[in-house]
């Protein structure tokens, strides 16, 4: 037995059983067949891991460092071709009726004689319009709060400010709408909406204060958050469950989200699986429907209808057809996109 507890008779074992009689051998040989066996699986397992990328299981794009799969796509082929199709209304850029500037560029002397045509009159106009945009700044706007002394009992009066207006200097709502966009939807760099700002506006916030803006906003949707969480937890019949890594500050945290067609709630937490799952607080109410990747935390929450993810099983078919060749799984694969085409109509 070696230090991994893989049983390796040695010369002295295997000549002991000799001498012992055909029992000894058939144990001893059995014994061996059961390491063998074992250290196939095993290598089997390791094979299979080295096959697997994320294409075909639950491994993560990011995880296909050397072997970088092949795109495919399980689209059937169609006849049309690419681009727009016949009826399609498309995006091109209309006329407008109302354009915000007219610009008249006047004929001055005849092409062909050179005669003047400044007083001669317009027969008609060919027009061309240009979509833009105008040059954007900063405006800045003083709010002045009147200060009055009672002429009756002397007490000294001022206006309030608006409400958005709490500071001496601050950026108003417009200014920190555009930076939160930026930040938390178009996941832009803080460093570069710093510099974005300030190529756009030519003004530069500091990187302190982009951050400020978005914690900002975030206390400000904390209602709306709560709505949507109770509305997956109760209401919802179906939602879709998923986690991932995420990294904050330099250590590893977990992204849990709960989803529908329409609504997604996203927590971040420093462990992953029931614990974060249970400080979410929706599946440990949930009657519905839970799809998931089947991972083992999931059902561990029995008064929920689990549900498993197709895209997952696709994938864990198309392992057993590249890495088996496996008939039978690519006949299930092609079942799976019928029966989801068939409950699409």
């Amino acid at each position: 037995m070696n230090q991994k507890g893989i049983f390796i008779p040695t010369e002295t074992e295997v000549r002991a059983a000799y001498h012992e009689g055909e029992e000894a051998v058939v144990s001893l040989f059995q014994r061996v067949t059961e390491t063998i066996s074992r250290l196939v699986d095993r290598i089997q397992a390791l094979e299979d891991r080295l096959e697997m990328n994320s294409s075909n299981s639950h491994k993560p794009p990011s995880g296909d460092i050397f072997d970088k799969p092949s795109p495919k796509s399980r689209r059937k082929r169609h006849k049309r071709k690419s681009g727009g199709q016949p009826g399609h209304a498309g995006n091109t850029l209309d006329l407008t009726a109302n354009p915000d500037r007219i610009i008249s560029h006047a004929v001055l002397r005849c092409r062909r004689c050179g005669s003047g045509l400044k007083e001669a009159a317009v027969q008609d106009e060919e027009r061309r319009q240009v979509f833009d945009i105008p040059p954007v700044k900063l405006e800045v706007t003083e709010h002045r709060a009147e200060i009055k002394i009672c002429p009756h009992c002397g007490a000294r009066n001022k206006a309030d400010f608006p409400g958005d207006v709490s500071q001496t200097v601050g950026y108003g709502p417009e200014f920190k709408a555009r930076v939160a966009y930026l930040k938390d939807y178009q996941f832009v760099a803080v460093e570069r909406i710093c510099e974005l700002m300030e190529d756009f506006y030519g003004h530069r916030p500091s990187e302190a204060m982009v951050l400020g803006i978005g914690l900002e906003g975030a206390e400000k949707v904390s209602e709306v958050q709560e709505a949507v969480r109770q509305y997956l937890r109760d209401r919802e019949p179906v939602t879709h469950n998923d986690e991932t890594g995420l990294r904050i500050e330099g250590k590893t945290s977990w992204l849990h989200t709960v989803s529908s067609e329409f609504l997604t709630y996203y927590g971040v937490y420093a462990c992953r699986g029931r614990e974060a799952m249970d400080a979410m607080g929706i599946l440990g109410f949930r009657k519905g429907i839970v799809m998931h990747d089947c991972w083992k935390p999931y059902f561990t929450y029995t008064d929920a209808v689990h549900a498993l993810c197709n895209v997952h099983l696709l994938r864990e078919l198309a392992f057993i057809q590249e890495r088996y060749g496996q008939a039978w799984a690519e006949n299930m694969m092609g079942l799976l996109l019928e029966m989801k085409r068939s409950a699409d109509k």
